[in-house]
């Protein structure tokens, strides 16, 4: 995540701001998500001191990174469900995140990505043998998931109409309640 932030910045074009925000988005629902699976990962733990003992090491780091109390929702209510809560309620996010911590400057952005790097960095080294035993199982299991996919994909975009009989079907229909067609965009 921080390679394609860092990347993203040296990019000199008039849409470098825009791909920098699109990034970043990204990023945030990915910290998000890493914070939920290592909350997992601490539940776990209890059964397993070497892994405690990590994570004992992490914590000021973890605790550093929920500061920032308004990610989640940011997370919720501008990136993935714009606007609603769980409910499908009209939840606008700009009184929900009012008051709370967000990640919003580079240096908060770099801390976010360093913190994990170092999170991730820990736990890969301090518990290689999982890892690696762990790699290779997920490899072979998306790999294994493309290949049957792609057969199921291939099927059902055979049965599928195209854009071409759906864009008919549309004007069709139109024509049927008397809509007139969109204007063109210039």
């Amino acid at each position: 995540m921080y390679l394609d932030y860092t990347e993203t910045k040296n990019i000199q074009t008039d849409n470098r701001n825009f791909l920098i925000y699109k990034v970043s988005k990204y990023g945030f629902i990915q910290v998000c998500s890493f914070l939920e699976e290592y909350s997992i990962l601490s539940r776990l733990s209890k059964d397993d001191e070497n892994l405690r003992d990590t994570l004992y090491v992490c914590a000021p780091v973890i605790r550093n990174l929920k500061k920032y109390n308004g990610l989640t929702k940011m997370r919720n209510l501008m990136l993935a469900h714009v606007n609603r809560d769980k409910l499908g309620n009209f939840k606008p996010w700009w009184n929900e995140l009012n008051g709370l911590r967000k990640p919003s400057t580079e240096k908060d952005i770099n801390e976010l990505y360093e913190s994990l790097a170092f999170v991730i960095d820990m736990l890969s080294v301090r518990h290689k043998k999982e890892w690696d035993e762990a790699i290779p199982y997920l490899e072979k299991s998306v790999k294994d998931y493309m290949a049957e996919d792609a057969k199921v994909q291939f099927d059902k975009i055979e049965k599928e109409k195209s854009m071409r009989e759906i864009n008919q079907e549309v004007l069709k229909r139109m024509k049927e309640k008397n809509i007139q067609p969109l204007p063109r965009k210039k």
